[in-house]
């Protein structure tokens, strides 16, 4: 999904919030609007 979103001109960027850098990714697209992927399941 990473490199589709990259050959499509999105670039993988720093988040804001920091939590989204250790749980997810964070991808802006070439508008600049964020798109935060994340794996996660509920605990």
């Amino acid at each position: 999904m990473i490199d589709r979103l990259g050959g499509a001109g999105g670039t993988r960027v720093p988040a804001h919030n920091p939590y989204w850098d250790e749980h997810g990714v964070t991808i802006a697209d070439p508008d600049g609007y964020r798109l935060v992927l994340c794996s996660r399941t509920r605990a």
